[in-house]
């Protein structure tokens, strides 16, 4: 998919926007039509979390997050997004680029799991 060739916006999320929704947005009942437009641009194929960001939230983050690793899952088949080969050999050049500069997390990279982050730049390239 290159989001450049279609003709309406495509938001892809990263984690940290993700959490920062649900922690400010998900317990009011008034933002009720926020996820349901969230949800509405899934199902049009307009909102996309790839698989990096996916994983941290649904599988490695230790928070309370039970509304939006919920809502993440029934999501699942309209958003995920696969990192392609070409998004991880971008990724790569991203992670080269930025590992002293502060931008990455080190302790990601080099711990059990990576930084979604640079894939997230890689795949959007």
């Amino acid at each position: 998919m290159n989001l450049f060739d279609e003709d309406e916006a495509i938001y892809a999320f990263d984690s940290d926007a993700l959490v920062t929704l649900e922690r400010y947005y998900s317990d009011l009942s008034v933002f009720d039509a926020l996820w349901q437009d969230l949800a509405w641009l899934s199902l049009a194929g307009r909102f996309k979390v790839i698989d990096f960001v996916y994983d941290e939230v649904v599988d490695s983050y230790k928070g309370d997050r039970g509304f939006l690793k919920s809502w993440l899952k029934k999501q699942r088949k309209y958003c995920f997004w696969e990192t392609d080969e070409k998004a991880m050999i971008l990724s790569q050049r991203v992670i080269n680029e930025n590992v002293r500069s502060g931008f990455l997390k080190p302790g990601k990279l080099i711990g059990e799991r990576d930084e979604a982050d640079p894939f997230l730049i890689g795949t959007l390239r």
